[in-house]
């Protein structure tokens, strides 16, 4: 009950940080403290998976940049255009030569200290910075290649909780039983996993959405 498993660190966490928003948009320059508070974690060995705390400050300063500037965010996205898809490739291109380069994806997930993903100082501290400031960049820039007008997957993405909530067990089953196709045929693998990721995905919303529409239709008629 205190360490949230995998995905479900995020309901734990986006609780917390709707508690701590009234706090923080009262105090002056509120994103640099939010930042210096993310950074500082990093050297308190406690602040780990327990009660997610080390993922809800170190991801708190891009959930109060959303709050803050969602507007602005929003025009400048529009106004990007097609360079958001540029700016993606080229934050996934920089990944891919990291992690080829033999860099650790562990402060990507922000769970734990500096103390268990390096033995210097300063330096994971100025990584957690970079990393926060090119996540914030690559959202805006995912943002920009999301069509404005209604179409027919519309309706489907206002129903993002339910597929959050149980494509990890799909997601887990499915690396239980295909861990060796996934090393040997890495392309068709991912191929496939965007179908099947699809397929999930669409069937939880459209699932969801004739269920709540029916309930709410025989609420209207009670």
């Amino acid at each position: 009950p205190l360490a949230p498993f995998w995905l479900l660190w995020f309901l734990l966490s986006l609780a917390t940080w709707r508690l701590m928003l009234p706090v923080f948009i009262r105090i002056r320059f509120p994103i640099i403290v939010s930042v210096a508070i993310a950074i500082a974690a990093g050297f308190v060995d406690f602040i780990d998976h327990t009660l997610s705390l080390s993922r809800t400050l170190v991801f708190f300063p891009a959930f109060l940049v959303g709050h803050i500037y969602r507007n602005h965010i929003e025009s400048f996205a529009n106004k990007l255009g097609s360079l958001g898809a540029y700016g993606l490739v080229l934050f996934a291109g920089a990944a891919g030569y990291l992690v080829a380069q033999g860099a650790s994806v562990a402060p990507l997930y922000g769970s734990v200290g500096y103390s268990y993903t390096s033995d210097q100082f300063l330096m994971p501290a100025f990584h957690r910075l970079v990393i926060g400031l090119a996540s914030i960049a690559a959202a805006i820039s995912f943002l920009s290649i999301i069509p404005r007008h209604k179409g027919f997957f519309t309706s489907l993405g206002s129903w993002t909780l339910p597929i959050f909530l149980l494509h990890g067990f799909v997601v887990v089953g499915f690396w239980t039983v295909t861990p060796v196709a996934a090393q040997a045929y890495g392309v068709l693998f991912l191929l496939l996993s965007g179908a099947l990721g699809f397929a999930i995905a669409y069937g939880v919303a459209s699932l969801a959405s004739a269920y709540l529409n029916g309930w709410v239709k025989h609420q209207s008629m009670r």
